[in-house]
């Protein structure tokens, strides 16, 4: 939204890091006097799914289609030092980058449900007990990731839109092959990793090597019943909800489960030191980290969704619970201008919400980038924008002034005496108006050329007091 330039940069940089079979580093170091740069190259699985994304929302906000054509290098691992990675002679498109990327998510699939294989681990890294093998002779097992699983869904919605969009006819062979691994997706998502118990439904965290056990389950491999709260999240964010709106109750209430003082708990129950086969978690102690404490970074995941689903005063409750500066965590050892990484909380070892460690990249810019979108409804599409702001917020009124395609927009939010939410576009009320299906609020859909590229374009929308 700021600086789009140097986002382009960033983008092209971390495409040029791509690994020739489209597999993403997890970390990469430049060179240095021309020595080639280390790599981690465990293969978490999704990191390809974020470049995917990252591409497709720089697009939608800047209208830049150009950067699709730009061409970059790729990269390749040192025979002599898996360590190592250095300049490659294949060189495409950024397009031709996330073709590969797609392709790689789309071959590590579990062959018998089609969703996407934790491998190594996935954003909860915690978790790399799921990907292992009991064959000694196999690298990884069939353990997967919903998570991952529920991104790369997303992902085939972003790029079918991507290559309809800008390169119809060149790349149809992907567009079906993307549709129907999508359609595949839409099928095995429900059908796996939604288990039900009675009347209550869970959505797992995911399962390990056969489905040996399973994380996020009414009965998991330590015998309890847990909840996990990111693929609750990106259930609603990679907007698989809308296949079931049915299913935002059950999230709802394992959010519930998963609530504390503190903010959403990554698990709930964590992991005992004796819990089997899900790796490195269990030499957490609970109540730390991603084994049952409030971890930021996933918990700004849940507020996000919580706004899709309409529930803004349970969003803005939690979003009041991580802040470092609220008032419950004044007299706590942690920088009160920093996110924290996570927030630890196990009486039995006397820690009541204490930070662990300052974590501002990825905790503050999912908060901030849900205010933007969701509370302030500042949503750029490919073609239009989308105007959605929350339909509660704590405020007399809510101001934000942003860049879509070129044009000079700002959104103020605010409430009067009108009997429903109204728009007005530089003077003139907006007559065509939506209701979200899952949110429940009214938005607006605004084509780009119906925008001023020389002044700024004012949307004023007026809730009932």
């Amino acid at each position: 939204f700021d600086k789009p330039a140097e986002s382009r940069t960033k983008i092209l940089e971390v495409l040029n890091h791509v690994l020739v079979d489209g597999r993403c580093p997890r970390q990469y170091s430049l060179p240095v006097n021309g020595a080639p740069g280390r790599a981690d190259l465990r293969q978490f699985v999704d990191q390809g799914v974020w470049a995917i994304s990252t591409v497709y929302n720089y697009v939608s906000v800047t209208g830049d289609a150009a950067l699709l054509n730009e061409m970059v290098g790729y990269h390749e691992i040192d025979p002599t030092d898996k360590g190592l990675i250095s300049p490659a002679n294949d060189r495409d498109s950024v397009l031709e980058h996330l073709l590969r990327i797609m392709d790689y998510l789309a071959r590590h699939r579990d062959p018998e449900t089609g969703l996407v294989l934790a491998l190594y681990g996935d954003w909860n890294d915690a978790l790399d007990g799921l990907g292992t093998s009991s064959d000694p002779q196999q690298e990884f097992g069939t353990g997967v990731s919903a998570m991952t699983s529920l991104q790369v869904y997303q992902n085939c919605a972003e790029m079918l839109e991507l290559l309809t969009r800008y390169t119809p006819h060149r790349y149809r062979d992907h567009v079906i092959r993307y549709e129907r691994l999508r359609e595949q997706l839409r099928v095995a998502l429900p059908n796996y990793l939604v288990v039900q118990q009675g009347e209550q439904r869970r959505i797992l965290h995911g399962w390990g090597d056969q489905q040996a056990y399973f994380v996020g389950s009414f009965q998991d491999s330590d015998g309890l019943a847990r909840d996990g709260l990111i693929s609750n999240a990106f259930w609603i964010l990679s907007e698989m909800i809308d296949e079931d709106p049915s299913l935002g109750e059950h999230i709802l209430a394992a959010f519930a489960r998963l609530d504390s003082p503190y903010g959403f708990k990554t698990f709930e129950p964590g992991f005992a030191p004796d819990a089997p086969g899900v790796g490195r978690i269990t030499k957490l102690p609970r109540g730390t980290a991603e084994n049952g404490a409030t971890y930021v970074h996933a918990t700004t995941f849940a507020i996000a969704a919580l706004f899709r689903m309409g529930e803004t005063e349970m969003a803005w409750k939690q979003i009041i619970k991580i802040l470092p500066f609220s008032q419950h965590h004044l007299h706590l050892s942690h920088s009160p201008f920093v996110m924290p990484n996570s927030y630890v909380d196990n009486p039995q070892l006397n820690l009541h919400g204490q930070s662990m460690n300052d974590w501002q990249t990825g905790c503050s810019n999912v908060l901030l980038k849900l205010i933007v979108r969701y509370v302030c409804g500042f949503q750029p599409q490919m073609d239009h924008l989308r105007v959605a702001p929350a339909s509660w917020h704590p405020f007399q009124s809510l101001e934000v002034t942003g860049v879509a395609h070129g044009r000079r927009i700002q959104v103020v939010t605010s409430r009067g005496d009108v009997q429903q939410r109204e728009f007005q576009l530089n003077g003139q009320v907006l007559s065509e108006r939506t209701t979200d299906e899952i949110s429940g609020i009214t938005v607006v859909h605004i084509p780009y050329d119906q925008l001023d590229r020389s002044e700024t374009n004012v949307i004023v929308v007026t809730d009932r007091r």
